[in-house]
């Protein structure tokens, strides 16, 4: 591994083991587009259903699927870590 040297100290250049910009903007994307495709959705049977609640329908589906999103977005991120690690160890 080569070293940094910056004012007299050196610090390894491999990326850092904590949360990457990339890691946080796939998370955010997958819990934001699953959320709005999920309101979407909910808006569309709530219109559909009982007007007057329509806005409430959007947020009970909605919210459910921003979860779902960030939960799926979270173990990506996890399953791409850990074959990172597993092919830097052979």
């Amino acid at each position: 591994m080569s070293q940094h040297v910056t004012s007299g100290t050196t610090r390894p250049t491999h990326p850092s083991p904590g949360f990457s910009r990339n890691d946080a903007r796939l998370v955010a994307s997958l819990s934001g587009g699953l959320g709005a495709l999920g309101a979407v959705v909910g808006l569309a049977v709530g219109l559909r259903t009982y007007t007057p609640t329509a806005w409430f329908a959007a947020l009970e589906v909605g919210a459910p699927a921003a979860w779902l999103g960030l939960m799926l977005g979270l173990t990506i991120v996890g399953v791409r870590r850990l074959a990172a690690r597993r092919r830097r160890a052979h």
